[in-house]
């Protein structure tokens, strides 16, 4: 079977190649991992100590972000490697401090993970959530580097339990020194599924780097003279299909004491200029704020980097991505207070089932569900309060995954 795992790597990198001629994201994906033998000898000294940490894309950073942070200040003399297999993840922090060395993790290749690990020589490898390379989990077991899954969270339909690999990745499962769940289910789900021994429940680290947030708050420039004395509403990481429903919505609760703050996913200029086209200058971009003017009600952002800040503006929050894989992160805007609103997609994420069960967030699928969640909270000052303090408390209270993930580490390497 492996040599089908290999052979389906090797079609996946020809297919990306292929689609790098078309689509920006592939070609981001190809042109990220050309010379990366040469990137990796140019900015990893083999004679430092060296701890590999691996994350999917964005989301699975901030996830691991925490711990990253906290091993740094834990171990300075170590060396940070962070790898990306997204360019979603990658392109937006490549340049992100915590780290020594920032690169595209290499096709799963045997000669490929043969390289990378004999240059690097971690003394630790941290994989984020649910990434399974088979070869370079089986080269790292052959090395005996110390080797972690951390914030694990799997369902029972989870394709490592169904594929035509499923004895590969169970036998996976049991190689890592040590696996950190988010919950009982998942850890459960290892003992039955796969015979794993050496797992436990830490909980999720992207609470830690959550709870920090109110604390470590910056202005960002330009938005108190926005907002002006209105009431706020930020739509944090929407695609299309969310600012499909979101945008008739604010049409319908327009008024001169709300604004709003839309920052994309994805930030695709000439989408955002058609919606500016349209809005007879009730929209403005950030980069030309400069522009408002007393009929601006709606800025749309087009960087990145400031959207857990724009969060302790607002008083409701619309998460992004639930009208189709999965929505974003509910945890930053929770942890200042936010009630949530999203779309359907939201079952995999512990911590948005929890804020519904608590009548913290609301679900929404329509234009109408959106507008009558978002009065749910805006005409009721009592309900407002409650909720916001409801929804600071949880993610509080869920924070210290980090710190036990640190103590199990520790005891193994």
């Amino acid at each position: 079977m492996m040599l089908l795992y290999d052979l389906g790597i090797r079609l996946y990198g020809i297919g990306a190649r292929i689609l790098a001629y078309g689509q920006p994201k592939a070609r981001q994906f190809v042109r990220g991992r050309r010379d990366w033998r040469a990137q990796l000898r140019k900015q990893v000294d083999p004679e430092h100590s060296w701890v590999w940490f691996h994350c999917a894309s964005l989301g699975e950073f901030e996830q691991g972000r925490a711990l990253i942070e906290a091993w740094r200040a834990q171990y300075p003399e170590d060396r940070i490697l962070l790898t990306f297999f997204s360019p979603s993840g990658y392109e937006i922090r490549k340049d992100y401090a915590g780290a020594d060395c920032i690169c595209y993790l290499p096709l799963d290749l045997r000669r490929n993970a043969a390289f990378f690990l004999d240059r690097v020589q971690p003394r630790a490898a941290f994989f984020i959530k649910y990434e399974l390379w088979l070869n370079y989990l089986t080269a790292l077991r052959a090395r005996r580097v110390p080797t972690f899954l951390v914030s694990a969270i799997l369902q029972p339909e989870s394709r490592f339990f169904r594929s035509g690999l499923k004895r590969q990745y169970t036998a996976a499962f049991r190689g890592f020194d040590w696996i950190f769940t988010q919950d009982a289910a998942t850890a459960d789900l290892l003992r039955q599924k796969a015979g794993v021994t050496r797992v436990s429940v830490s909980g999720d680290t992207r609470f830690d780097r959550a709870a920090q947030l109110p604390d470590k708050f910056q202005p960002v420039p330009g938005i108190d003279e926005f907002i002006a004395g209105r009431r706020c509403i930020v739509a944090g990481s929407p695609w299309p299909p969310d600012e499909d429903i979101l945008l008739p919505a604010i049409a319908q609760l327009r008024n001169p004491e709300l604004c709003w703050i839309i920052a994309p996913h994805e930030i695709h200029p000439e989408r955002i200029d058609r919606h500016l086209a349209s809005a007879n200058g009730k929209m403005v971009k950030y980069s030309v704020r400069e522009s408002i003017s007393r009929e601006t009600d709606v800025l749309w952002i087009d960087n990145v980097g400031m959207l857990s800040r724009l969060y302790h503006y607002s008083e409701v929050v619309y998460i992004g991505g639930g009208l189709g894989a999965g929505i974003h992160n509910t945890q930053e805007p929770a942890v200042y207070g936010n009630p949530v609103i999203f779309g359907p997609k939201y079952d995999r994420f512990r911590e948005a089932v929890d804020l519904i069960e608590s009548g913290g967030a609301i679900s929404v699928t329509t234009v109408a569900e959106l507008v009558h969640a978002l009065q749910h909270w805006l005409d009721d000052a009592d309900t407002l309060a409650q909720t916001r303090a409801r929804n600071k408390a949880y993610i509080l209270a869920q924070a210290g995954a980090t710190a036990q993930v640190l103590t199990q580490v520790e005891k193994l390497i």
